[in-house]
């Protein structure tokens, strides 16, 4: 069987972790996101229930002397500055019950309105 995680194709390196932490405050979430985001070279894959493209990752002193703060203007952004990145946006696809719930026309917003390394899929 093949591992799904291989350093040098997918990842730069495998690590043990000697400490691990959760984060339940969606600040601390959004902090951490932007700035492994920012590191990111060549890859970023993030799956999820719903994006909404104009959260703000970054608030209050976070935010200080960051242009891009908001969801997709941070994600294409980096797009823009790095030629060799792929943003990939996976959203679970949703019954028309759950319509009114959701952010209207995210395919136009997240993946025709960006740059064309920046991918959305239901």
């Amino acid at each position: 069987m093949q591992k799904i995680i291989r350093p040098g194709r997918n990842t730069w390196r495998v690590q043990n972790a000697e400490a691990s932490g959760v984060l339940v405050d969606a600040a601390d979430y959004y902090r951490a996101f932007y700035r492994a985001a920012e590191r990111a070279r060549r890859y970023i894959l993030v799956s999820g229930w719903q994006f909404d493209r104009g959260v703000r990752l970054l608030r209050g002193a976070d935010a200080d002397g960051h242009e891009h703060v908001k969801l997709l203007q941070f994600l294409n952004s980096l797009c823009e500055n790095n030629p060799q990145l792929h943003i990939y946006l996976l959203a679970w696809d949703f019954h028309m019950v759950f319509a009114l719930e959701r952010e209207w026309m995210q395919k136009l917003f997240f993946h025709w309105a960006t740059n064309k390394r920046l991918h959305f899929h239901f």
